[in-house]
């Protein structure tokens, strides 16, 4: 039940695979927060150089 639930996030985040089938949630977790704040930033320093 929980290597289906696991699968089933994996795949709808675009990653279908995980380092481990503990962790793999929390990593991935961290991994699209990371990435989402990283774009953040960029846009707004990008939209402050352009100003």
């Amino acid at each position: 039940m929980y290597q289906k639930r696991q699968l089933r996030y994996n795949s709808s985040t675009g990653f279908g695979f995980a380092p481990s089938r503990q962790y793999g949630r929390n990593i991935f977790n961290i991994k699209t927060f990371v990435i989402y704040v990283a774009m953040f930033l960029l846009s707004l320093l990008y939209i402050g150089l352009m100003a």
